[in-house]
């Protein structure tokens, strides 16, 4: 489904209407962290207004957990009882993609050894024309287990799309994620840490 899909924001069709987004447009998501991603938005109709619905592996890249979206000054919005990260929606115009490196991360390839393009990487963008951010994971679900990627490199700007004339780089050893799982996920527990920005007051803008 889109929102098991690492490229994919879901928003309700009302929302996307005030924000002038169509079925498809490019969005850059960013926190407030000074972390953004490139996103291809999705209508769904039952995502609630003010929120936007996205996969574990874009909440990792955000580093956020609840998504609650800025509203305009002229908005209100209900306040919810659990706690959301704010972040905010901009239309964005990729450039095509000529060149991207991206490598595994050692732990979901453990024991595992061939070509990274054939076994995993082909499948995952080939036709797929998916939005990519330099710096960001993703993970791709192939002979049965989760192999997460980091994106290393992308020319010629750092949030593209990936296309079929894209040159796709995976040569090289694998990372030790062991700092990118302690930079992203919380104290044993699955979740991220809570920092005290997610606390702090509603902005009001776009």
């Amino acid at each position: 489904s889109s929102l098991n899909d690492n490229s994919s924001a879901l928003m309700h069709p009302s929302r996307m209407d005030e924000l002038n987004l169509f079925r498809g447009d490019h969005v850059i998501l960013r926190g407030k962290r000074r972390k953004d991603t490139l996103l291809v938005v999705l209508p769904d109709i039952e995502c609630h207004p003010n929120s936007i619905r996205i996969n574990r592996v874009v909440r990792n890249n955000l580093q956020v957990r609840y998504l609650q979206l800025l509203l305009p000054k002229k908005s209100t919005h209900t306040k919810y009882q659990r706690l959301s990260d704010l972040v905010t929606v901009q239309l964005h115009h990729a450039a095509t993609g000529t060149f991207i490196k991206v490598l595994p991360l050692s732990s979901s390839l453990e024991g595992l050894t061939g070509d990274w393009f054939l076994l995993f990487l082909r499948t995952y963008f080939v036709e797929q024309y998916r939005p990519l951010r330099k710096g960001d994971t993703f993970v791709v679900h192939a002979h049965m287990r989760d192999a997460r990627f980091k994106v290393i490199e992308t020319r010629p700007a750092d949030s593209i799309i990936v296309e079929s004339n894209t040159i796709i780089d995976c040569e090289g050893d694998p990372i030790n994620d062991e700092e990118e799982r302690e930079d992203e996920e919380g104290e044993g527990d699955g979740h991220f840490r809570v920092w005290f920005d997610d606390i702090g007051g509603y902005n009001e803008q776009i």
